[in-house]
């Protein structure tokens, strides 16, 4: 199918900005007349007209009167800043583990970080991304808060050619860099190792929304362990707190409760236990997943290396950068690892 004028624009466009990133045009040099570039890419002036013009709305050139076209100093000069969007409170250790990360690879490359958490507020959101973007980052390393509602800030981002990664979450069907963990797995291995030591009644508890992609995963992965295994799922998902102490507090109190809950709100889970005076893990077995603080050292749990995806996700940006932003994306997914504690133990035969 013949190309349009305006497809055809768009070709010149992203080849004119990839001369421009390699570094084969310098800041303040002039570029090549639009005769001379129509004649030598085989397309039309206006065609080429189209493209600059495209390049001078992304403030990559500039005109000037009776003189011609002209790199932009101001984009070719990057600011060294990576600009990290986080969806929860900076004392989170998952959210400290991941500024750690960035930090570690940034400092190796000369860049520093400009960090905002948005408190799972998607108004806080779409404010520090504007300010990120206003403020001339280089990059971005973005942990979205709700799949409804960033999914546009996401596709805000592609559009305007921003150099971005996603971490922890994203969304399958956009063409974007991403860095997170094969939550399948981690799904399967928490739930196996439950039915390993005999549990057949096994619930999975997550406070998130159904389409966060993360938690989405992990319960197919447990789905997928309960199915081969011939047992029936018992899942509890709610998407606020209060909600969600309501529905674990329902499950602890009825007569033929749950032997083995796998979940990624530990401290939660032990509330209502504890309330209920079920000792772990005799009368109930807990697996958590991702990072294990020290006061909770006795429990079995699966482990995201959050360093490590930071760190990942840190090398991409600053490799695309340097290099070329418009080349076909990538997408790691790191492997989970079961790290057994005290928290599971075959369950108790019930008496007649």
């Amino acid at each position: 199918m013949e190309l349009t004028v305006q497809n055809k624009s768009e070709k010149i466009a992203e080849y004119l900005r990839r001369q421009i990133k390699s570094g084969k045009y310098k800041g303040s040099e002039k570029l090549p007349s639009t005769e001379s570039l129509a004649a030598h890419l085989g397309v039309s002036k206006v065609t080429v007209n189209m493209a600059f013009g495209k390049l001078v709305a992304e403030e990559l050139i500039y005109r000037k009167n009776g003189s011609g076209t002209y790199i932009s100093d101001s984009k070719k000069q990057q600011t060294k800043m990576l600009g990290v969007l986080l969806p929860g409170e900076c004392a989170g250790e998952f959210y400290s583990s991941i500024i750690k990360g960035i930090n570690d690879i940034s400092n190796k490359n000369g860049y520093h970080q400009l960090v905002k958490f948005s408190g799972h507020s998607t108004e806080c959101e779409n404010k520090y991304l504007k300010e990120l973007l206003e403020a001339k980052v280089d990059g971005i390393i973005f942990c979205f808060t709700h799949p409804e509602h960033s999914k546009s800030n996401v596709e805000f981002l592609i559009k305007q050619k921003v150099p971005f990664v996603l971490v922890d979450r994203h969304f399958p069907e956009l063409q974007t860099d991403y860095v997170g963990f094969d939550n399948f797995e981690a799904g399967r291995m928490a739930t196996n190792y439950c039915i390993e030591h005999g549990h057949r009644d096994i619930a999975f508890v997550s406070i998130l929304p159904k389409d966060y992609s993360s938690v989405v995963t992990r319960l197919n992965g447990y789905h997928s362990a309960l199915r081969d295994a011939g047992l029936a799922p018992n899942v509890i998902k709610c998407s606020e707190g209060n909600e969600l102490k309501t529905e674990i507090e329902a499950l602890l109190n009825m007569k033929h409760h749950p032997t083995a809950i796998v979940t990624n709100h530990l401290p939660e889970v032990i509330k209502a236990a504890s309330e209920k005076k079920l000792e772990m893990p005799q009368d109930i077995s807990v697996v958590m997943f991702g990072l294990m603080p020290d006061p909770f050292s006795f429990f079995t749990y699966i482990n995201t290396p959050t360093e490590t995806m930071a760190q990942k996700a840190a090398e991409i940006l600053i490799d695309r950068i340097n290099t070329e932003v418009y080349s076909e994306k990538r997408i790691i997914e790191l492997k989970p690892k079961l790290i057994a504690g005290n928290s599971v133990t075959a369950p108790v035969t019930a008496k007649p």
